[in-house]
């Protein structure tokens, strides 16, 4: 296996034992089939296809598999709430996860890929979920106190990477 995939995969099972964080691929719920989702009061993250993907990560070098991943760091954000004392309103939640997500993306999965196609696609699908959760959360802010929510959302998302990367 490539050693920046190894890493990855290590990365991830890693964090999970260690915040002793339950996934599992939920097919149990047909409204949730094929969808990812962090339940707090479990402590749990539904993830399909999540072993198929970390298993054949280097298998399959495609765009699928690395938004697929991003996917992933996005629930495992969710499930950095409680530990790193985050209590936001929804949106705001999904602002932090997503850019997490997109953190772990730019830092990690684009040093992967040599395609510059792939890097805007990637790119392309972060910002397009990012921008319309940022735009939920910051209808209630007054537009001069955007700048400051967000590098707040931001600083709070790099807590997040920093804790599934193994930092404290």
């Amino acid at each position: 296996m490539n050693q920046t995939f190894e890493n990855i995969k290590k990365t991830l099972e890693d964090f999970i034992q260690r915040t002793n964080l339950t996934v599992v691929e939920d097919t149990s719920n047909e409204l949730a089939k094929g969808t990812s989702y962090y339940k707090p009061d479990e402590h749990k993250v539904c993830i399909p296809s999540i072993q198929k993907t970390l298993e054949n990560l280097d298998k399959n070098v495609n765009v699928n598999n690395f938004y697929f991943l991003s996917t992933i760091v996005h629930e495992l954000a969710h499930s950095t709430l409680k530990t790193l004392k985050r209590n936001l309103p929804y949106a705001e939640e999904e602002v932090v996860a997503e850019t997490t997500a997109c953190l772990f993306t730019k830092q990690v999965i684009l040093n992967t890929v040599t395609s510059d196609k792939a890097h805007k696609i990637l790119e392309i699908m972060n910002i397009s979920y990012l921008s319309c959760w940022w735009n939920n959360a910051k209808q209630d802010l007054e537009e001069s106190s955007t700048n400051t929510k967000y590098n707040e959302l931001e600083a709070m998302a790099r807590q997040a990477l920093k804790l599934i990367q193994g930092g404290n």
